[in-house]
């Protein structure tokens, strides 16, 4: 019901872009994912690695919702997350998931935040990122990988965009603007 609510919320705006995140349930309700793609939404998930079992032990995921028929017939803005573990084959991995799965139309690099309050490393969450995640110091040399493999297409909003050969979008979050300042996020009943 919640579901619903949501999409009839936003039903009559002209909101160029919505998007819902998902842990990937979603993917195994037939009824809810026809709602979202019938009103024209994408949906965005996250992965650290393009081999699921590598991935789900990173994220904690136990079904692989990648394999559902629901998920390959979605519009999907994956959400790439950078790990200096995985920092030297970005591009391979990035190559690899767009050819396993034509739906994704935008694979978006993400830097990780430790605190957005804070910028404190004052909790397990903030600690496991620091150890982790690509730091925000080494942007230029992400921006550099992604501009030796793809056509650049434009800066907005504190993201750069390229197209790849099959005119897909690879963004990259540069986050030196304020966080938060460019989406519009209803989360938990409240923008």
């Amino acid at each position: 019901e919640k579901l619903e609510k949501i999409v009839k919320m936003f039903y009559s705006y002209d909101i160029p872009t919505k998007r819902i995140l998902t842990s990937g349930y979603i993917f195994n309700c037939p009824e809810k994912v026809k709602l979202f793609n019938d009103n024209g939404w994408v949906f965005e998930v996250t992965t650290t690695h393009p081999d699921f079992k590598v991935d789900s032990s990173t994220l904690g995921y136990i079904s692989n919702y990648w394999n559902t028929e629901e998920f390959k017939k979605s519009n999907i803005r994956l959400n790439y997350v950078l790990l200096n573990n995985r920092k030297d084959f970005i591009i391979q991995d990035i190559n690899s998931l767009l050819e396993m799965y034509p739906n994704v139309s935008t694979v978006a690099l993400k830097l990780l935040n430790i605190n957005t309050r804070t910028n404190e490393i004052d909790n397990t969450i903030a600690e496991w990122i620091n150890n982790n995640a690509v730091k925000k110091s080494e942007r230029d040399y992400i921006k550099s990988l992604l501009d030796s493999e793809y056509t650049y297409s434009e800066s907005e909003f504190d993201t750069f965009t390229w197209k790849t050969k099959d005119n897909r979008n690879v963004y990259f979050s540069w986050k030196k603007e304020e966080y938060g300042l460019r989406d519009l996020v209803y989360y938990g009943d409240r923008f």
